[in-house]
């Protein structure tokens, strides 16, 4: 059954009749490889002209995402993690990130170094941890290597943007 994007359309008419500026964070979680899904996003993102971020993980991701990536203007790579694998102890929240722990460092300079290899300039330096937990160590690793972002959860409480 095909999602029902008419609640999203019509509160973004409403917003462009009223002459609001919507900031937005559109992103495409757990890239890999190109996918008809990708595709899609890739064609709306066209249409709307809103670019895609997308969040992808370095050590699977594979040829044919850097194929799609280079074959669009609006498809932005950023850093998803390295291998998605999460490293919490049972009880915690998972993250692959958010303990420390041996190899961590190893692992977060390669992911960097990763999509650096496979997307160049094209690569947007932020991270966005798998499960949202980052500790400050990797906070460290990441600002050396060059990060200017970091996409973190802040457990706030959701609110529509306006009544209706």
């Amino acid at each position: 059954m095909p999602d029902d994007w008419s609640p999203l359309r019509q509160e973004l008419a409403r917003c462009r009749a009223d002459g609001v500026d919507l900031p937005v964070w559109w992103r495409d979680d757990d890239a890999v490889a190109h996918t008809p899904a990708l595709d899609r996003l890739d064609a709306l993102s066209a249409k709307t002209a809103l670019p895609v971020h997308i969040a992808v993980i370095p050590r699977p991701a594979d040829e044919t995402l850097v194929r799609a990536v280079r074959n669009s203007h609006k498809l932005i790579p950023l850093v998803h993690g390295w291998q998605h694998v999460s490293h919490s102890p049972e009880g915690v929240k998972k993250a692959e990130f958010g303990q420390p722990r041996d190899g961590a460092i190893t692992e977060l300079q390669a992911a960097i170094g990763r999509l650096h290899e496979l997307f160049g300039a094209r690569l947007l330096p932020v991270f966005v941890p798998p499960g949202t937990a980052l500790t400050p160590v990797s906070v460290l690793i990441w600002c050396v290597q060059g990060t200017v972002a970091f996409r973190h959860s802040c457990h706030a409480k959701r609110r529509c943007l306006r009544p209706g």
